[in-house]
């Protein structure tokens, strides 16, 4: 995933984001250890960090902005591993889930985050 994240791709993890338990929230396995979920949230963060969309227009930010809460809840939620435990025990089995959406484009997503473009206006030329 390259390029600026439009309001269908924002939308689209949005409501991907409402059916997903934490870790798949954070696109890592349920067993993930402590320095794989900081990792993940690191990762959603640079990816879906509302300052990175401020130049969106205001839809794009408002979904933005409930998927980086939804982030930072699952981070939250399972970054202690008592709280990750008794997490994990009430969540059904797994059945080989797989963490979703973007798990199936993680390899070759970008380390830079999109960003939504507007075009600035030209900067003065001094003279």
């Amino acid at each position: 995933m390259s390029g600026p994240a439009t309001l269908q791709e924002v939308t689209e993890r949005l409501k991907a984001i409402e059916v997903q338990d934490h870790f798949e929230i954070l696109e890592i396995d349920r067993e993930a250890t402590p320095e794989e979920i900081r990792r993940a949230f690191m990762r959603a963060t640079k990816r879906w960090h509302p300052s990175l969309f401020a130049l969106a227009e205001e839809p794009v930010r408002k979904a933005v902005a409930e998927i980086f809460i939804a982030i930072k809840r699952a981070h939250d939620a399972i970054s202690d591993p008592d709280r990750a435990a008794a997490y994990r025990a009430r969540l059904p089995p797994s059945e080989g889930r797989r963490p979703t959406p973007a798990s199936t484009t993680r390899a070759t997503t970008s380390a830079t985050p999109r960003v939504a473009t507007v075009a600035a206006p030209p900067m003065p030329v001094r003279p």
